[in-house]
């Protein structure tokens, strides 16, 4: 399976850690929510343009309660 996301501007926390929502779909168009804590990139790879990328994709966004989420 693949999945498209894109982040947004909503953040909350799951069992007390931060997240961001991020909306998409699967391959085969199912619609999904994503909640990242954290990206990472493997350690013998640059993670420069990822780095830059994410900065420039939304600020620090407004906290929601996962329950306005769902």
């Amino acid at each position: 399976m693949k999945l498209e996301i894109v982040a947004t501007e909503k953040l909350t926390k799951i069992e007390g850690v931060p997240v961001r929502l991020w909306e998409g779909k699967t391959d085969r168009g199912i619609p999904v929510k994503v909640f990242v804590h954290r990206i990472m990139v493997h350690k013998d790879h640059d993670a420069t343009e990822l780095e830059i990328a994410l900065k420039e994709q939304l600020p620090p966004g407004v906290v929601y309660d996962l329950r306005q989420i769902l």
